[in-house]
């Protein structure tokens, strides 16, 4: 599926923020919290009018496989915002790791690109993977899988939730997974 992103703000999410209402999507599985496993985009226009649609993770299954490289490398955030891990919450890495797969899935070729602030994240089961672009730009997918395999392996630990920054492209960029209704980005 390739997506053109032309708005001022995009939000890909499966849930708002714990004060905002969790929308469910009926005939679609959900998570153990209600939330329905599968792909939001929540578009925001410059007026913060925004736009909603949905794709049931039935009819994005199929996604094609990505391998972090074996060569973790000591990491400097180079931007603003700190890496970190989440303080007590714990899922299972193969459900994170099928979350962060379902979500690169959904960007055509190598490279994720977003155009301004931006976040995106899939829900599969308990499990949210996120990307999150304060300033626009493009990343290498592998340099995405990187992260994640280094917030996994290096700075967290496995079965452990948290987010690093993602090096290599351009742009002020984080990647990371947690729970399916916890907080990210900002």
């Amino acid at each position: 599926m390739k997506m053109k992103f032309t708005s001022l703000a995009i939000l890909i999410a499966t849930a708002l923020t714990a004060s905002e209402a969790v929308p469910t999507t009926a005939g679609s599985q959900a998570s153990s919290t209600g939330v329905a496993e599968g792909l939001w985009i929540e578009t925001i226009d410059a007026a913060g009018n925004s736009k909603v649609s949905f794709t049931p993770h039935q009819e994005i299954v199929n996604s094609t496989s990505f391998e972090a490289g074996n060569d973790v490398q000591e990491r400097a955030s180079v931007e603003k915002r700190r890496e970190g891990c989440h303080a007590s919450a714990r899922i299972s890495s193969s459900i994170t790791d099928a979350a962060n797969l379902l979500l690169l899935s959904q960007y055509a070729g190598t490279q994720v690109r977003i155009d301004g602030r931006a976040r995106a994240s899939y829900v599969y089961q308990n499990a949210r993977s996120f990307i999150c672009a304060y300033s626009p730009g493009w990343k290498p997918k592998s340099a995405i899988l990187a992260t994640w395999d280094w917030v996994k392996r290096v700075k967290c630990g496995v079965d452990r939730l948290g987010h690093g920054q993602v090096q290599e492209g351009s742009g002020d960029w984080t990647a990371g997974y947690t729970f399916d209704t916890d907080r990210f980005c900002w």
